[in-house]
């Protein structure tokens, strides 16, 4: 293939999951509204420049209320991967004759 698509490429449903919000509506409104959800870790803190004399100051994260942050590997993207993926179906709303000719683009 040469990188050009041989038939129409039609985008039927999104999903989403985001520091700013559990769906892909709920995101778009958050990032509309200028909210960046920043939150402080549950337990990473930055470095001081001197830790010896400076105590470390609390690290800002963009973390994903709905995923514990406690979980890693296979679990985590999971936990990240399952819930936009719920919504597309949701919102694809494709026939089982449908998905020889779709596509899930990540």
């Amino acid at each position: 293939m040469n990188g050009t698509l041989d038939r129409p490429l039609a985008v039927t449903a999104m999903g989403a999951l985001s520091a700013v919000g559990g769906n892909l509506e709920q995101t778009c409104t958050s990032i509309r509204a200028g909210v960046a959800g920043l939150r402080e870790h549950p337990f990473f803190e930055s470095l001081s420049r001197d830790p010896e004399w400076e105590p470390g100051e609390p690290l800002l994260a963009a973390s994903c209320p709905l995923v514990d942050p406690m979980t890693e590997g296979c679990e985590r993207l999971l936990q990240l991967a399952v819930p936009p993926l719920v919504e597309l179906g949701r919102a694809a709303r494709l026939r089982r004759d449908d998905l020889r000719d779709s596509a899930l683009l990540l």
